[in-house]
């Protein structure tokens, strides 16, 4: 269990790491500016070290302040998630008290516009339009002008059945374009495959 004083030695150190971090220094040199870190002791007018171990009073290890450096990072990562969904709480928020007073004036554009942007703040939102874009990845594939060229409806389909070797061919043979995922039709698996 860690003592509050120790507490407080590990956030004054994470604090310096978080800094010097931020100026882009390496471990190395944070490290080396904590052990250097010094200030004046208000009642002797000595020069006492700042950035300490509490127990050696000799500097931090490197291994400390490399723990420190990830944990400061992983601070930084969950604070910018928390940001994020308390900015979205809070424009959410915004957009309830725009459609409530909407509402209570009956207008209906501003409902449904304000009942847009929240489908957009949250991806509530059907996609409009799936593509799949397949390359070319027969470069070094002899061609042969007999077999019929599948196209990207017939690739998937083989996908589907997860037959890899007819798939692999397939692909070596396949143009790259996007092609809309909907075009996939039982009469077009019949004309690649006689099926």
């Amino acid at each position: 269990m860690i003592s509050e004083e120790q507490q407080r030695a590990i956030d004054v150190r994470r604090q310096y790491v978080a800094r010097y971090a931020l100026r882009g220094m390496t471990l190395r040199e944070i490290h080396a500016n904590l052990a250097a870190m010094v200030a004046t002791d208000p009642t002797t007018g000595q020069k006492v070290p700042v950035c300490r171990n509490p127990d050696t009073g000799q500097p931090w290890s490197m291994s400390t302040i490399g723990e420190d450096s990830l944990a400061v990072k992983a601070g930084w990562v969950a604070g910018v998630a928390r940001e994020v969904e308390t900015r979205k709480a809070e424009v959410d928020a915004h957009l309830a008290e725009v459609r409530r007073l909407a509402y209570a004036v009956g207008d209906v554009r501003a409902v449904l516009l304000a009942l847009k942007r929240e489908c957009e703040l949250f991806g509530l939102d059907a996609p409009k339009k799936s593509e799949i874009a397949v390359e070319n990845v027969g470069a070094g594939v002899a061609a042969n002008t007999d077999d019929p060229v599948p196209d990207a409806p017939a690739l998937l389909a083989l996908v589907a059945s997860r037959n890899v070797a007819e798939v692999n061919f397939a692909a070596a043979w396949m143009p790259r374009r996007p092609v809309p995922v909907g075009k996939l039709t039982p009469a077009l698996l019949r004309r690649y495959f006689g099926k």
